[in-house]
C-alpha cells in the first residue's frame, strides 16, 4: 500500500510518514487528503483519515506485518535436515534444528547453511546466525518490500534515477540510526595513534609496499603503462574517450558537457547559501559566547568566504574571456571541500617549468591524477596531463577534459576509488555521468555497513536538487 501526495511527487508506504508530510504543505492546513491510489477523500481531522484508510481500504496492522510473517512461513517450509557427515537427523521444529546445529559447532564441526543453494560453512554459532539473518531473512524481506512498494524506494535527481531498490531502503535505515558516529570515533582514535612513532614507521613500510603492488592488483597480466605501450593510440584524448564510450555504452563527452551546464548553477547556489548560513551561525554563536576559542582558531575568518571569493574570481575571469568556463571549473573544488577530501589526489598544481619526469614524481598516488602546470585554475597558459602509475598517459587541452579523463581511467582500467577522494569520484560517477548501478561500489573503504551509494553523495544531490527544482 503506497500513499501519494496530491500536491507534489512525494510517496510513502507508511501512514505516519504520509500524514507528517501532508502537514508540510501550508495550503493543506486543516485538510487531510487520502493519497491511497489517489483516492482524494478529504477530512478535517487526522484520526478521521486514519479511520477512513482502515475502513475503506482494508489496511490493518496484520497487513503491515504480512511480509515478516511470510518469511517465517518460508523458514517453516525448509527441509530441516542435518547436512553434517554421518548425521541424518531430521526435525519438524526450527528451534530444535538450530540447537542441534549449534551442538555440532560446539564440538568443532563445520556446519553448512541450511538454506537451499547456499554452500557457506561456519565454525561459530554467531557467524552462522548472522549469515542467515543478513543474507537470507533480511535480504528477502528487503527485496519483497522494494518489489511491493517499488515507487517508494527510488531516489531521483533532476528527474533521473540516482539509486533505487534495496540500496535506498538500506541507506535510509543507516541514516536513521546515525551509523556515522562509530566512524567518527574510529577516525579520532586513528588520529591519536598517528602520533606514535612506532606505528608511523610501520605504516610507512606498508605504504611503500602498497605503492609497488597496486599496479599488480589492477591487472594481474600487465601494468597500465604496458597497456599504453602496446596501444599507444589510447594516449590520444579523442580515441581514449571513444574507447571509454564503447565500454560504458554512452557518449561520455556529450553527456559530460551537458551535465556540467545543467548542474553548475544549482551547485554554485547551494554552496554559496550554505557558506553564508554557516558564517551567520558562527557569528551568532560568537556573540552569545557559546563558540569555543579553539574552534575560532581552527576556522579563521578568511576561510569562511572561500566559496564566495572563488565565485567572484571566476566571474571576473569569465567577463575577461567572455565565456562561462571559469564558473564551471570551480564546482569540482566545491565538491571536494564538501566531502572533506584531499584535492591534491584529484588534481595537483605544479611549477610550469617542470619537465615530464619531474611532474610524474610529484604525483602523490599511483591512481589517476590530473597534473596542472601553472598556479591558477583560470590561467589560459596552463598545461594539463593525466598521470597514472606515476607515468604521463594522456595530455588534454582544458581542466574539464582533464577531470573527465582522470575519472574515466578508473572505469577503463577497473580501479577502485582511493579513500582520500572516493566521495568526489562517486559524485562525478552518479551525478555527471549517470553511472548508477543498483549494487556494488568502487570505493576502496568498504565496511559491513557501507551502502552502494556514498551517504554524502546522496546528501549533496538532495541539497542541490532543491535549487534545480526552483529554476
Amino acid at each position: 500500500m503506497v500513499f501519494y501526495c496530491s500536491q507534489c511527487t512525494y510517496s510513502s508506504a507508511e501512514i505516519k510518514r504520509y500524514i507528517k508530510h501532508l502537514k508540510t504543505h501550508p495550503i493543506l492546513t486543516g485538510q487531510f487528503i487520502c493519497g491511497y491510489n489517489h483516492c482524494g477523500a478529504t477530512f478535517r481531522f487526522e484520526n478521521s483519515l486514519r479511520s477512513h484508510i482502515n475502513r475503506s481500504h482494508n489496511f490493518t496492522r496484520e497487513e503491515a506485518g504480512s511480509l515478516e510473517s511470510n518469511n517465517k512461513q518460508k523458514l517453516e517450509l525448509l527441509e530441516l535436515k542435518c547436512n553434517v557427515l554421518y548425521c541424518t537427523q531430521k526435525f519438524d521444529d526450527i528451534k530444535k534444528f538450530k540447537t542441534h546445529l549449534n551442538n555440532h559447532i560446539k564440538d568443532g564441526v563445520a556446519v553448512q547453511c541450511y538454506f537451499p543453494e547456499c554452500n557457506k560453512t561456519y565454525r561459530k554459532v554467531n557467524s552462522l546466525s548472522s549469515h542467515i539473518s543478513i543474507n537470507h531473512i533480511e535480504k528477502e524481506l528487503c527485496s519483497e518490500l522494494c518489489n511491493e512498494y517499488e515507487k517508494a524506494f527510488v531516489y531521483l535527481f533532476n528527474g533521473k534515477i540516482v539509486s533505487q531498490g534495496p540500496d535506498v531502503l538500506r541507506t535510509a535505515i543507516y541514516d536513521s540510526i546515525n551509523y556515522q558516529k562509530s566512524r567518527v570515533k574510529k577516525r579520532a582514535r586513528a588520529n591519536r595513534e598517528d602520533h606514535d612513532d612506532t606505528l608511523r614507521n610501520r605504516q610507512g613500510k606498508k605504504n611503500a609496499n602498497k605503492m609497488s603492488t597496486d599496479a599488480k592488483k589492477i591487472n594481474s597480466l600487465r601494468s597500465i603503462n604496458e597497456t599504453f605501450i602496446d596501444w599507444p593510440y589510447l594516449r590520444e584524448y579523442k580515441i581514449f574517450l571513444a574507447h571509454a564510450s564503447e565500454l560504458l555504452g554512452k557518449n561520455v563527452e556529450v553527456l559530460w558537457k551537458a551535465t556540467i551546464q545543467a548542474v553548475t548553477k544549482p551547485i554554485t547556489e547551494y554552496f554559496k547559501v550554505h557558506e553564508v548560513m554557516n558564517e551567520h551561525s558562527k557569528r551568532k554563536a560568537k556573540k552569545s559566547g557559546t563558540l569555543q576559542i579553539e574552534v575560532l582558531e581552527k576556522a579563521p575568518e578568511e576561510s569562511t568566504r572561500y566559496i564566495r571569493d572563488a565565485i567572484k574570481n571566476a566571474k571576473n575571469h569569465a567577463q575577461f574571456i567572455k565565456n562561462d568556463i571559469p564558473l564551471t571549473d570551480i564546482i569540482f573544488s566545491f565538491i571536494v571541500r564538501y566531502m572533506k577530501e584531499n584535492q591534491d589526489h584529484l588534481y595537483l598544481f605544479v611549477d610550469e617549468e617542470l619537465s615530464d619526469d619531474e611532474i610524474c614524481k610529484k604525483a602523490p598516488l599511483v591512481t589517476p591524477i590530473l597534473i596542472i602546470r601553472g598556479n591558477n585554475l583560470h590561467d589560459s597558459a596552463n598545461k594539463y596531463d593525466v598521470i597514472i602509475e606515476k607515468q604521463k598517459s594522456v595530455s588534454v587541452e582544458s581542466f574539464q577534459n582533464g577531470i573527465l579523463v582522470t575519472f574515466l581511467m578508473y572505469y577503463v582500467f577497473a580501479l577502485e576509488y582511493p579513500k582520500s577522494i572516493e566521495g568526489t569520484l562517486e559524485t562525478i560517477q552518479r551525478l555527471f555521468l549517470e553511472i548508477c548501478p543498483q549494487e556494488g561500489t568502487k570505493r576502496a573503504s568498504k565496511t559491513k555497513k557501507a551502502t552502494a551509494i556514498h551517504p554524502k553523495v546522496l546528501s549533496l544531490t538532495d541539497n542541490i536538487g532543491i535549487y534545480t527544482d526552483s529554476d
